[in-house]
C-alpha cells in the first residue's frame, strides 16, 4: 500500500522514497516502487529519478552489483540505466554458466539469457586460441624457435620448457576444480598480463633449476622477459577489465572483458 501512495505521490510533487545512505534498502525501495509503477502504467515516469538515485552510490553500487548481478540486472532493464545494465552484463557474461549468487539466472528473460550465452561462447573461443598460444611460446634462435636438440642454447629451451609447463599446470588445475575453468580464468589471464612477479617470476624459475644454475645462465632473466611479453600479448583482449571496480581485489576470478554494446540493451 505504502509503494501505491509513494507512486502516486510522485505526481503531486513528492520525492520517491528512496534511501541515498544504504544501497540495499535503495534496492528493495526500487523494486517495490517498479512493481507499482508497472502495475498502473507509469513506470517510464520515475526510471530517471530511480536510476539517478541507484547511481549516485557510486562504488557502493557497483560493490553491490557483483554480490548479486542477475537481480540488479532486473531493476537494471526496468528503468533502462545505461550505467548499471552494462556492469551487469559484464559480470554475467564472463561468469557464464555459473549462477553463485542469491537470484538465479533463470529468473531473467529467456532472450537475455540466450544473450549472455552466445557472448560467452565467443569468450570461450577467444580463451581456447590464447591456450593454444600460450602453450606453443618459444622463443626463436636463428630461423626457427628454439629446440632441445640445439646444444648452444639449451638453457634457453629449458626456459621454454618451464614456461609452458607453468601454463599447462594452471590450465589443469583450473579445469579439475567445479567449474575452475570459468571460476579462475580471468585472475589468471589477468595475472600474465600483468607480468613482473605476478606470474612465475624469476626466482620461481631459478629455483627449479638449481643444477642447472651452477652453470652461468646469464639469458634467464632476458628468455623469461620474452616468454612473458609474449604471453601478455595474447592474453591482452582477456585480461582487460570492463567493470567499474578492480577485480582481483574483489575476490573476482572469472573474466571481466565483455565490453557491452548499445545494441545489447533490450529497449
Amino acid at each position: 500500500v505504502k509503494a501505491y501512495y509513494d507512486t502516486l505521490a510522485y505526481f503531486y510533487g513528492n520525492a520517491l522514497p528512496i534511501s541515498n545512505t544504504s544501497i540495499w534498502a535503495a534496492l528493495l525501495q526500487s523494486e517495490e516502487l517498479v512493481k507499482v509503477a508497472t502495475a498502473l502504467e507509469c513506470l517510464q515516469s520515475i526510471r530517471a529519478e530511480i536510476n539517478e538515485v541507484l547511481c549516485g552510490f557510486r562504488t557502493k553500487l557497483f560493490l553491490a552489483i557483483k554480490d548479486d548481478p542477475v537481480r540488479w540486472m532486473k531493476i537494471a532493464i526496468a528503468t533502462q540505466s545505461g550505467m548499471i545494465y552494462p556492469e551487469c552484463l559484464t559480470h554475467l557474461v564472463g561468469s557464464h554458466p555459473l549462477s553463485p549468487w542469491p537470484t538465479k539466472r533463470i529468473s531473467l528473460p529467456s532472450e537475455l539469457r540466450q544473450l549472455i550465452a552466445a557472448k560467452s561462447r565467443e569468450l570461450e573461443l577467444l580463451c581456447y586460441e590464447a591456450n593454444e598460444s600460450l602453450l606453443m611460446s618459444s622463443i626463436m634462435v636463428g630461423k626457427g624457435p628454439v629446440t632441445p636438440d640445439d646444444s648452444q642454447h639449451y638453457e634457453t629451451w629449458t626456459a621454454v620448457s618451464i614456461f609452458r609447463d607453468a601454463i599447462a599446470t594452471r590450465l589443469h588445475k583450473l579445469d579439475g576444480q567445479s567449474y575452475g575453468r570459468v571460476r579462475g580464468r580471468g585472475a589468471f589471464y589477468r595475472a600474465i598480463a600483468k607480468g613482473g612477479t605476478s606470474f612465475l617470476d624469476y626466482e620461481e624459475v631459478r629455483g627449479l633449476c638449481v643444477d642447472l644454475m651452477k652453470s652461468k645462465w646469464e639469458d634467464l632473466g632476458s628468455d623469461l622477459k620474452l616468454l612473458k611479453s609474449h604471453a601478455a600479448g595474447v592474453v591482452d583482449k582477456l585480461a582487460q577489465n570492463e567493470l567499474f571496480i578492480d577485480p582481483d581485489s574483489n575476490g573476482i576470478g572469472y573474466l571481466t572483458c565483455y565490453k557491452p554494446q548499445p545494441s545489447d540493451r533490450p529497449w
